[in-house]
């Protein structure tokens, strides 16, 4: 022990040294730091004060990085983001650790952080999102407990790389900008001579702010880099990735991109040659007949599609690049790209075709200057029958091209025995990548338009859509496309629709859908010159629509980065009926350049009016120099896209499942209320390709803490009887998200399993175990029908006899029996009712049948949680002090609750599980979670109340329902506890004789308000339930007045206000708070933007949320508002509460969840140019919505005396279920706030 003890002793020491030579002088950082403050730098919310970086590397590629940091935080967002440190590093390669983090307060005192106390190590959660399961990647999260306003936050780590993804090379990237002040940084390398850097590159250059030098040592070169004084950069709306146009050091000891290129082929050739005579096979067949090309289409089809996407990390030699032996992916029907990749060259090799695996760095071009072995994603090389490269990414199972458009413009590596340069993937013609739409329509004598549609989707757009649908029921199918066409006219009914191909996955056969549907209020109701308003699909379907945002700024700093080239041509071939009338076809100017294309032309020939809608974008990304060319382009679009046309007059589905469900069984055997064991056992079909994906893995979560659980006897039976079992390295227990940031709560876990082989056809079958101790109580409920079928359901229910429960069986029966002293419920279902899926579904058991059991009531539930309170919040007495320092010079009750609620949210870091995840026991003291300075909400609401208590404010203690305000939806919790009801706690405080509820919300709050205003709570000293009201000054309200100037020439002039109060004023007051004087000065500029392209500023954004309610204030001023067609003047106006009834069908078969709660009030005056007369503008509207669920109304109101128009809206809906009869109130609702009338103004020129 005494030997320990000293190693021990002088491997701390050593530690110690290294920290202290890489360590930061803390008195010249107070120094540095004495002149760093808001006022200098008021669009910081931190700066950075200093930076050390020290690399040694040696021969063989390992190294250690010493990094030491040193940030100032000027603001609260400047303390949130930086409360919180993380460290990620993948053990196969090393490791990386906090040495020492300090905090120096404004007043200069030093308060070191126990590393070890504040820190979790976790597995990378955020790998879950790609399908992949690598335990050996890892997250160390650190919290910094106490950061303030002013204070200096140092911290040092130690990256040690034990193993180089390429061997004897070494590589780096740093960046020598951010979006925060860089006062002093250094970044120095210690090399071995026989190892230099060879390719050494500063970019993007910001002048004078890095100096380099190189000296030297015995066997060793010294480079390094000192950086002064670089000032923040501000992000940009779809700008490329910062670290590829800010100011960056790109280093490396390889010579050349072909030595990574052979690296990259001698790594993967073993794993391509490990073939299987099944292999080669299956590679001969889908040869066979085909030529060149036929064959690489034909192999590709059948590792895309075939081969799932889903990786477990088993690689040694270079994990994360290492694809694993072809013939394991092959037999898995799984694999991530690489293996994918590597299985479709390998099978092309069998056929006697040359193709390479490739590394693809998925964004933004590399800086081909500096070979580095920077990657992010594995395609294949094919090389055609004329030596060129044949690129295909056998990633995408959906893609009907081989290597699909959203690779275009990237940098890529084809691994080759002799070596391969860096190349760039070309840049696909937008006219590949259309959208088409072709409608044909009939528009008869009373405004009515039938129509069919039929929409190809081409290159990315078959890629993006394919992709989307196959995951779809035809029901979900169905509801998007009445969506999209009710987004263009909300009163458009869809009559039929049909999908071609049939099968989905057939990539061979072009994306097709085919609409029919009729649209009723297409014109305007005036009399004489009406509105034409055309149901263009194209406004929202393809994938043209999603590319050209962030076009706000009027200059740019960074490129436009668009990605895509695409385009959208809709045509429309209307029959109209000569009784209609004659329509006027507007003179639209097109806009053609290099860059991108718009036109809309009419033609008309007889009856027949066709309209051609053309929009294509040519390139993948706008320099600064070209995006101002952009903006030009768009306001010219603008203005032509605004001219209309006008009419002159005389005066029932089926559901596809994905999975059938053969046979469930569900058995718990509770041993008293606090423990219980249950088995789950299924045995399910796939039928569709969305089950093959939804289905072909396990996630459970659980915490060991008071649950054990197991997955058995999972197998995967293939459509030709072969058995898959599960292996031991197809399962992975990973870390819940949140454990890293909160290592006091025991850490949530996640049970993953992978299952093999799993095809269209497969049988799946696996038990789920578990083990329950240390519960609250027991609850369950057993909701029957599904969306998919199910043909076997068998429930039980054991417990002792003499157990207290309640039960209640709704829509199914249930027996009852006594054996061997336990009470046995037993349910028994065959063939359930399979669920439509559709938008908007109320809670399951409100509409399904269920079975529901609990061994507690309320009472005796909230006297367990009033006895952990009490320990939690008794004798604090570091909670009593800071509750007396806080409210000493406060003698107003109001503001001493205000002053503590906004220290709590200000101070103490939202971090952990809900508590209704843990035992009740876990629930912290107030004075641990003021030490830690971090808590879930729980926790934070202890430390509230004992700050309240500290300060003579009585609270009592509630639970909140935060999911429903209704009592068909709760009620039947109110008589079958669970602990999944009531989750989150609230304080009622009675102030001014009236009750005041804290529920958490933020420091920029109205003290009172809250989102949960009329849910139920359960009170913790009664174990009654009442409900939250608050005063109608603290409710959720929205008003809105625009005042709109039009001028003669088509002008206007646009004046907005907008009140805030309730949650609205809290969310806007933070962003406004926390908003940086040039965010702001760019906020405003897009703003601007969103009357107009060219609208301009006419005076400064105006926000007063220093006094409740809030206000935001701010006038523009925009040329060529309105189009001016002869004697006509038309625009189109803010239409009042636009979206607020929006529903995706216009067929319910299920109930529909009208969850609103939302009051909102409307202002629209418009001072109407003189020397026009109204035509056609928005009339007074009133609609009262079924079962009470709300109120719309606006009075529109024309006064002559000063030619103007006034509208006045107040919207206040409230939640209900609507049974499914009624659900044409809400249709009828929302097409007459959707209305053409609604949108439009037209005025004709008064004759003098």
């Amino acid at each position: 022990m005494k030997r320990l003890t000293k190693v021990s002793l002088i491997v701390t020491l050593f530690f110690s040294i290294i920290d202290n030579i890489y360590a930061l002088n803390n008195d010249d950082l107070i120094n540095k730091s004495t002149n760093i403050n808001i006022e200098k730098y008021p669009d910081a919310d931190a700066v950075l004060i200093q930076d050390d970086t020290t690399v040694i590397y040696q021969l063989d590629g390992t190294s250690k990085t010493h990094t030491s940091s040193a940030i100032k935080i000027l603001t609260e967002k400047g303390k949130r983001k930086n409360r919180i440190l993380s460290l990620s590093f993948n053990i196969s390669y090393g490791t990386n650790y906090f040495t020492k983090v300090n905090r120096i307060t404004s007043k200069g005192k030093l308060i070191p952080i126990d590393i070890s106390a504040n820190s979790r190590l976790m597995v990378n959660p955020s790998q879950m999102n790609a399908n992949i399961y690598n335990p050996n990647s890892k997250v160390l999260r650190l919290s910094v407990p106490g950061l303030q306003i002013g204070d200096i936050l140092t911290f040092s780590s130690c990256d040690i790389v034990t193993k180089p993804v390429v061997p004897n090379t070494w590589s780096d990237y740093q960046v020598f900008e951010a979006d925060f002040p860089i006062i002093s940084a250094s970044y120095t390398i210690d090399a071995p001579k026989e190892l230099p850097l060879k390719k050494i590159i500063l970019k993007d250059e910001i002048p004078g702010t890095v100096t380099h030098s190189i000296s030297g040592k015995i066997n060793r070169i010294l480079y390094k880099w000192n950086i002064k004084d670089v000032p923040q950069f501000f992000p940009e709306s779809n700008m490329p990735n910062a670290y590829t146009v800010t100011q960056r050091l790109l280093i490396s000891t390889i010579e050349n991109w072909e030595d990574l290129s052979k690296w990259y082929w001698d790594l993967c050739l073993p794993r391509m040659q490990c073939t299987t005579a099944e292999m080669v096979d299956k590679a001969k067949e889908l040869a066979d007949g085909k030529n060149h090309q036929e064959i690489i289409k034909s192999m590709f089809n059948f590792v895309s599609q075939d081969i799932r996407y889903m990786g477990i990390t088993t690689e040694e030699e270079a994990p994360g690049y290492e694809p694993h032996d072809v013939s394991i992916t092959f037999e898995n029907r799984y694999g991530v790209c690489r293996d994918k990749a590597a299985l479709l060259a390998s099978m092309l090799r069998i056929v006697g075709i040359d193709a390479f695996p490739v590394i693809i760095m998925v964004g933004p071009k590399k800086d081909e200057e500096v070979p580095q072995p920077f990657f992010n994603h594995a395609v294949t090389a094919a090389l055609d029958e004329t030596g060129e490269y044949v690129l295909m990414d056998p990633t995408d199972e959906n893609t009907k091209d081989i290597f699909p458009t959203y690779l275009q413009n990237m940098s890529y590596l084809v691994a080759r025995p002799e070596g391969e340069t860096l190349k760039t993937s070309p840049v696909i013609p937008a006219e590949k990548n259309m959208t088409q739409i072709n409608n044909q329509g009939y528009l008869n004598a009373q405004g009515q338009l039938s129509a069919q549609s039929i929409i190809h989707f081409n290159g990315i757009n078959d890629t993006v859509y394919r992709a989307h649908f196959s995951k779809l029921k035809p029901e979900e199918l169905q509801q998007f496309f009445e969506s999209h066409l009710k987004s263009s006219s909300a009163s458009a009914i869809l009559e039929d629709i049909k999908f071609y191909p049939n099968e989905l996955r057939d990539t061979s056969k072009p994306l097709k859908v085919e609409l029919k549907y009729k649209d009723s209020d297409v014109l305007t109701n005036n009399e004489g010159l009406k509105l034409i308003q055309i149901p263009y699909l194209g406004n929202s379907i393809g994938y043209a629509n999603f590319i050209l945002d962030g076009t706000g700024l009027k200059e740019r700093r960074f490129p436009l980065y668009t990605r895509i080239t695409a385009g959208i041509k809709e045509i429309y071939e209307i029959d109209i009926d000569p009784k209609l009338g004659t329509p006027i076809i507007p003179n639209v100017k097109a806009t053609e350049t290099e860059d991108l294309c718009w036109s809309r032309t009419y033609s008309k020939k007889d009856n027949i009016l066709s309209i051609t809608n053309n929009f294509e974008l040519k390139t993948v990304q706008f320099s600064t120099n070209e995006y101002k060319r952009l903006k030009r382009d768009l306001e010219n679009i603008e203005y032509e896209s605004r001219k209309k046309l006008f009419i002159k007059t005389q005066s029932n589905l089926t559901s596809v499942p994905d999975i059938l469900t053969l046979n469930e069984e569900y058995i718990v055997k509770i041993v008293d209320s606090h423990n219980w064991n249950s088995k789950f056992i299924t045995k399910f079909k796939v039928l569709t390709y969305a089950g093959k994906k939804d289905y072909s893995e396990i996630q459970l979560y659980y915490n060991p803490i008071w649950e054990n659980i197991s997955v058995t006897n999972a197998r995967v039976t293939l459509p030709d009887g072969t058995v898959k079992n599960v292996r031991p390295e197809e399962v992975n227990i990973m870390d819940a998200s949140w454990c890293a940031s909160a290592p006091r709560y025991p850490a949530e876990k996640i049970l993953v399993v992978n299952l093999p082989g799993v095809e269209v056809g497969s049988i799946i079958e696996y038990e789920v175990n578990t083990k329950a101790f240390d519960q609250s109580f027991y609850h369950g409920i057993v909701e029957l029908n599904d969306f998919d079928p199910i043909e076997k359901t068998k429930i039980e229910i054991h417990m002792p006899k003499s157990l207290n429960h309640k039960k209640e069986a709704k829509g199914c029966n249930i027996s009852e029996s006594i054996k061997d002293q336990m009470h046995v419920i037993s349910l028994k279902d065959e063939n359930q009712t399979t669920v439509l899926i559709e938008e908007d579904l109320p809670p399951w058991h409100t509409f399904n049948p269920y079975l529901i059991i609990t061994t507690s009531d309320w009472k005796s539930y909230v006297n367990q949680i009033n006895k952990e309170l009490k320990r939690a919040t008794t004798g604090q007495d570091e909670a009593r002090a800071l509750a007396r320092e806080l409210t000493k010079n406060i003698s107003n009750k109001h503001d001493r609750i205000r002053a503590l609620r906004d220290w709590v949210f200000k101070n103490i870091r939202p971090a952990g599980p809900h508590f209704t995840e843990l035992p009740l026991k876990y629930l912290t003291s107030a004075d641990t979670t003021l030490s830690h300075r971090y808590g879930n909400h729980a926790d934070r609401m202890i430390l509230l109340y004992s700050l309240l208590k500290s300060a003579g404010i009585h609270a009592d203690w509630y639970l909140c329902n935060t999911d429903s305000v209704l009592n068909e939806v709760n009620e039947i919790y109110d008589n079958f506890p669970s602990t999944t009801h009531f989750t989150m706690f609230v304080l009622k405080i009675i102030h001014d004789g009236k009750p005041l509820y804290l529920t958490g919300n933020s420091n920029y709050s109205e003290l009172g308000t809250t989102v949960f205003d009329q849910h139920p709570i359960l009170s913790i000293k009664s174990g009654e339930i009442e409900k939250i009201e608050i005063k109608d000054i603290l409710k959720d309200l929205e008003q809105e007045e625009i005042n709109l100037t039009l001028k003669n020439n088509g002008d206007l002039i646009y004046d907005y206000l907008k009140i805030d109060q309730g949650v609205n004023y809290e969310d806007y007051k933070k962003m406004w708070t926390e908003m940086t004087p040039e965010l702001r000065r760019r906020f405003h500029e897009e703003l601007i933007t969103t009357v107009a392209e060219n609208a301009v500023a006419d005076g400064e954004l105006i926000t007063e949320y220093d006094k409740y309610p809030g206000r935001t204030k701010f006038r523009a001023k925009a040329s060529r508002y309105a189009v001016i067609d002869d004697q006509y003047m038309y625009c189109s106006i803010y239409r009042m509460f636009d979206g607020l009834l929006a529903f995706e069908s216009s067929n319910r078969i299920n109930p529909y969840d009208f969850d609103y709660w939302y009051d909102e009030k409307m202002t629209l005056n418009i001072k109407l140019p003189e020397q026009y007369e109204l035509v056609s503008y928005p009339h007074s509207f009133e609609w009262h919505g079924p079962k009470k669920c709300g109120v719309i109304k606006i009075d529109s109101f024309y006064n002559e005396s000063n030619h103007s128009l006034s509208l006045k809206g107040i919207a206040s809906l409230r939640s209900a279920i609507i049974p499914k009869h009624q659900y044409n109130h809400l249709l009828q609702g929302e097409r007459e706030l959707s209305h053409p009338d609604r949108r439009i103004l037209i005025l004709k020129k008064k004759i003098m």
